[in-house]
């Protein structure tokens, strides 16, 4: 049960936006709509499929979503499924969240969640299903990432900053916000069922946890990951694997 507990979490995985970009390094002036498709592992088992999905919504305005299904093992006994997305507004200093929604579904627990972003107040502003502790109204610190806008966010970093190039970030999570630093590394060649690639690595490290995680984005592919690997211990918890990316 705790596995499936995790799909909550790790489909969309741990990973947020630079806080900040070079003075030499600018956005794109505007991002071409994809789809990309994954094969989700956990435990090192077929558990799933996934989808990340791009589309334009005005001029510089976009919702990056992510659809999760059990399709094999406990994750199909208990029926889990997510729906995920955020908005964002492309700037020149990068992309700006200003909202997000979180739908998960499974016979262990129901999840909907709503987050705004008010950049005037500097506040973020949730509803639906948080702890009674946690503060529904929180100041906006660093550069905000959530779960649903993390891959773009990290794609679109990949592109802009070079190997070696420490990353901070603010993940903003069911009423918490958690600081995490990356590290971008040399390109490596990966695998998947997509094909073979030259990909750049992004890597995080939880110390108190033993757990770190990796995410490779490919040069001529969208701003989403060829492969994602959470390890926890050692041992291999969570696996994206790209099957297709469509325009």
């Amino acid at each position: 049960m705790d596995t499936l507990t995790r799909w909550l979490g790790l489909v969309l995985v741990a990973l947020a936006v630079p806080s900040a970009l070079r003075a030499e390094d600018t956005m794109p002036d505007r991002l071409q709509p994809f789809r990309a498709d994954y094969l989700v592992r956990v435990d090192g088992k077929d558990a799933g499929e996934s989808r990340i999905e791009l589309q334009q919504l005005a001029a510089t305005r976009y919702q990056h979503r992510v659809y999760a299904l059990g399709t094999r093992g406990l994750a199909k006994l208990a029926g889990f499924r997510t729906d995920q997305s955020a908005e964002l507004e492309l700037l020149a200093a990068g992309p700006r969240l200003t909202r997000a929604e979180m739908s998960a579904k499974s016979l262990l627990r129901d999840r909907d969640l709503s987050v705004r972003f008010d950049w005037l107040s500097r506040q973020i502003h949730w509803q639906g299903d948080i702890d009674d502790s946690k503060p529904r109204i929180a100041p906006l610190q660093g550069t905000p990432a959530t779960g649903s806008s993390l891959n773009l966010q990290l794609g679109l970093a990949a592109q802009q900053q070079p190997a070696g190039a420490r990353l901070e970030f603010v993940l903003h999570d069911r009423g918490e916000a958690k600081p995490l630093d990356y590290t971008i590394g040399e390109a490596e060649t990966i695998e998947v069922p997509a094909g073979r690639f030259r990909a750049i690595p992004i890597r995080g490290e939880r110390h108190d946890k033993q757990r770190i995680t990796t995410a490779w984005y490919a040069a001529g592919l969208p701003p989403t990951p060829v492969r994602v690997l959470q390890t926890e211990r050692g041992k291999e918890k969570f696996e994206l694997r790209l099957q297709q990316v469509l325009p």
